[in-house]
This record gives C-alpha cells, structure tokens and sequence, in this order.
C-alpha cells in the first residue's frame, strides 16, 4: 500500500479472488509500502503487481523501489479500479512519471507501444524503462 497500516481483506475461499476492501470486514491485515519490504535492491528486473485494482496505491509505496526496477508486470482492470475510485489512469502516470513506457501484448512475444494518447482498456501490460535491452534479453518483438 501507500502506507505502513491495517487494511480489510476479503475472505473468499479461492485465493486469486480474494482483495483488499474499502468497507470493514472481519479479517484486518497488515499492510506495508514496498520501499520499507523491499530495502538492500540495487536492481529489480522484474516486478509483478496483481493486486485486483489497488496498484495505484501499491506503487505509492513504491517510490525508491521503482527507481531499481527495469521492468513491471501488471493487469489492468477497470472494474477493480473502481471500487478505490480510481482508473487506468492513475496507475499509468505513475508508470510514466517514473520513467517507464507502457506496452500492451498483441500476440506472444510481441508487445506494441502504447500512443501518448490512448484509450486503456482491460487487459495486461509491461512498464519498461529500456526497451532495447528488454527485448535484447527476453527475444520479444516490438509490433
């Protein structure tokens, strides 16, 4: 999260359904910023962020971290979103404030560059910083 605190979590019985919750439930847990996890990283090549619409605030918490990684996995849904009040948006221009491009996947292996102005949709997308050595290491191609 975007600070050192307790949050509610859902409690549904298959683990990639479960989230965090805006409204009190039964079950509070600790939540922690990445930057006070994550400390002795000189370089991060790839993170991967699922939270189910909190990413906004995961990346908050992630300030020093994001200067270390090279790469960041991420899905995009709009209706997760939502239920933080956010959008597409507000992930997105953390990505680009911190340095990243964004990318989309046409096919396997092959991402396509979003335009500086584009309609975000649900889907997964890669934030990366070097494009040119992310495809020197990985053998994906660029649309």
């Amino acid at each position: 999260g975007d600070k050192n605190d307790f949050c509610y979590f859902s409690h549904i019985r298959t683990d990639e359904a479960n989230s965090v919750l805006v409204n009190p439930t039964e079950l509070k847990v600790k939540i922690s910023r990445l930057d006070d996890v994550i400390t002795n990283q000189s370089r991060i090549d790839l993170l991967e962020i699922d939270v189910n619409g909190y990413e906004k605030f995961a990346l908050m918490g992630a300030k020093k971290i994001l200067q270390t990684v090279s790469c960041v996995y991420f899905p995009s849904i709009k209706s997760h979103y939502k239920k933080f009040d956010c959008d597409y948006m507000d992930t997105f221009n953390i990505f680009l404030d911190n340095g990243f491009h964004l990318f989309s996947f046409s096919k396997p292996k092959v991402l396509k560059a979003l335009p500086s102005h584009f309609a975000a949709k649900d889907g997964d997308y890669l934030a990366i910083k070097n494009i040119d050595e992310f495809v020197s290491r990985t053998n994906y191609k660029l649309e």
